[in-house]
């Protein structure tokens, strides 16, 4: 999936970023996104995250439907 790639690529970028420029107080507050020297996954995420295919436009939310009803 496009988007998840991105948002791994953008949290790699934000995680790069903030270690470089993190002081004292910053890094009392964060959270850790990462397994030491690796790149960001969504599987190394503390918490369960899941992605499907949907567009509003197209009237395709099926999977979004499916994940409320699993609440």
């Amino acid at each position: 999936m496009m988007v998840k790639k991105r948002l791994e690529t953008e949290i790699e970028g934000c995680r790069h970023s903030r270690s470089e420029g993190l002081d004292d107080i910053a890094q009392s507050m964060r959270v850790e996104l990462e397994v030491a020297g690796a790149t960001f996954r969504w599987s190394d995420s503390p918490l369960e995250v899941e992605f499907c295919d949907a567009s509003a436009k197209e009237g395709s939310v099926a999977g979004v439907l499916d994940f409320l009803h699993k609440l």
